[in-house]
């Protein structure tokens, strides 16, 4: 199933936690500024 692209912009406290949360799930990180509070991310999920 082609679920296409979304985006997900959760609030959260601890922005290095989350990252690396996100990061062991397998997203990668390409852009934003974490000094100012937000990051954008993906997953390939065909990989």
């Amino acid at each position: 199933m082609d679920l296409d692209a979304f985006s997900l912009s959760p609030k959260v406290k601890h922005i290095a936690i989350s990252y690396a949360f996100y990061e062991g799930l397998g997203f990668f990180f390409f852009g934003g500024a974490e000094i100012q509070g937000w990051l954008i991310s993906t997953y390939d999920c065909a990989g």
